[in-house]
């Protein structure tokens, strides 16, 4: 299984911000190199339809994690379903 991650990352400055989308996938396989982690430059609905290549930006590792990761959406379900239960 892989988890998918949307980043924005800034390559401007703060007067001028200059932001990129990259797609982040952290896989449960090594590559030949080590490496769980890809990133990406995120592709557009119709780049994807016509299965473009990936422009890659890097790689790496996972260095820690608590066993757990959650979409945005079901920690703000979670928030949402704890707040109504007060």
């Amino acid at each position: 299984m892989a988890t998918l991650l949307t980043v924005r990352i800034n390559f401007g400055t703060k007067e001028k911000p200059d932001y990129k989308p990259l797609t982040l996938r952290i896989s449960d396989q090594l590559d030949q190199f080590g490496n769980q982690v890809q990133a990406w430059h995120e592709q557009s609905d119709r780049e994807q339809k016509e299965k473009a290549p990936r422009i890659f930006v890097g790689n790496g590792r996972v260095t820690w994690t608590d066993g757990k990761i959650q979409t945005a959406q079901s920690i703000k379900k979670e928030k949402e379903q704890k707040n109504e239960s007060m």
